[in-house]
């Protein structure tokens, strides 16, 4: 385990060891889910599936709906339906979802943190009435 891992693993937001489970090979993954743990946002859940059709984000913060996904599989000249069919499923469903390398991480950081600081709304972002 790398030294920013371990010292993730305690009683930070990010201590659920979420950062040891991660592709390494995703673009940007690992630089971001290690900036978002140094900006002590809530813990994200790993492997969220939004739906039973397995609609799956990496990364997801399910009160804020925001996820980040894998980014698209090419198979030759043929693009990754799935992926595709993925994002739009995120999509209707009132979601921001991007692969790591799209995320500004500053911009995610300030997204995820107004959430949990916003007294005007409850739990899932809907204003009190």
């Amino acid at each position: 385990m790398s030294h920013a891992a371990a010292k993730h693993r305690g009683g930070t937001p990010a201590g659920t060891g979420v950062i040891d489970y991660l592709d390494p090979e995703e673009p940007g993954l690992t630089e971001l889910a290690h900036a978002l743990a140094d900006a002590a946002v809530p813990s994200p859940q790993d492997g969220y599936e939004l739906d039973g059709h397995g609609w799956q984000a990496e990364l997801a913060w399910p009160a804020a709906r925001i996820g980040v996904v894998l980014g698209p599989r090419a198979d030759g000249n043929e693009p990754d339906y799935e992926a595709q069919d993925r994002d739009k499923a995120f999509s209707a469903a009132g979601w921001t979802v991007r692969t790591a390398g799209a995320w500004d991480p500053a911009a995610m950081i300030a997204r995820l943190t107004e959430r949990r600081h916003d007294s005007d709304t409850i739990r899932d972002g809907e204003p009190k009435r």
